[in-house]
């Protein structure tokens, strides 16, 4: 997939949850308000939300998974039959585009069940579960895996290989300049390596597709505070596998991928987890 066409569908994505965020708190509290006890002999003690059923409309599904959907998470997973699967068995089958997830809300962890995707559901939701849930498998096939080696020099001739970052937490933002999520999370991320300032143990690093003269004029009008590397399309795509933008990859102390995310804000949620500041190894 080339660097347009992904641009073009975060950028849809983007703007389809940006038009939905004036309804997300309402919708939210209605749904975390209106439960009920389903008791189950294969799922025991799950509180299913109440009114949820599998989307036939597009909209109220991407609102409903935007807000309440996390698939790289740490979750417990069901079948539709509420049979107890694994995760990657649960995101191989969501890549059948045949269901829908739908969050189960018990005290204690996060859970999800599939539902089998109404015949009056639109394309789009069957597209869309497909294109996430292969995104995650590779994602989640990332994880607890050794980085692939790298040796990367950045605009400002500082150079970081998996040798010298051993030790550290490091994490990897992949994107490109015209992807305009990509530079609409910067100020968050900002603030985030400021939270970090004093930490030589955490290294920022944006691996960028753009040339390395290009990314020197936008940084001259956009402030990141990242260490960025041009020309890093081959890595990006042959080593990594990401080809969806922005994607965050986390990497810990010993070199080994923790998790890989699209969202600036559980990028901050999992690098707490890893933080032995926090306590979290």
């Amino acid at each position: 997939m080339n660097a347009t066409l992904l641009n073009t569908f975060v950028f849809i994505a983007l703007t389809c949850f940006a038009s939905c965020q004036s309804n997300l708190q309402h919708r939210s509290e209605v749904l975390d308000t209106i439960v009920k006890d389903t008791p189950s002999d294969k799922a025991a003690n799950i509180v299913e939300v109440d009114e949820v059923k599998p989307f036939t409309d597009f909209m109220p599904f991407w609102e409903y998974y935007s807000y309440k959907i996390k698939l790289n998470e740490d979750f417990i997973a069901y079948d539709h039959n509420h049979n107890r699967i694994s995760k990657l068995q649960f995101l191989k089958t969501l890549a059948t585009g045949k269901y829908q997830p739908i969050l189960i809300n018990p005290a204690d962890s996060i859970r999800y069940q599939l539902k089998t995707s109404p015949v009056a559901a639109p394309p789009e939701i069957s597209t869309y579960m497909k294109m996430f849930a292969e995104q995650e498998i590779t994602f989640y096939g990332m994880e607890r895996k050794a980085a692939p080696q790298f040796n990367f020099t950045t605009l400002g001739g500082e150079k970081y290989n998996s040798e010298n970052t051993k030790g550290k937490i490091v994490l990897l933002k992949c994107w490109f300049i015209s992807c305009v999520p990509c530079v609409k999370e910067m100020p968050e991320l900002n603030e985030l390596v400021n939270s970090y300032r004093d930490r030589e143990d955490i290294l920022f690093i944006s691996l960028a597709l753009d040339k390395p003269a290009a990314l020197q004029a936008f940084l001259k009008k956009t402030k990141f505070d990242y260490q960025t590397v041009g020309s890093q399309g081959e890595y990006i795509s042959k080593q990594l596998h990401i080809n969806a933008f922005p994607t965050h990859v986390l990497i810990d102390q010993e070199g080994k991928v923790v998790k890989v995310t699209n969202s600036a804000a559980q990028l901050k949620t999992f690098l707490n987890r890893i933080d032995p500041a926090q306590n979290k190894l």
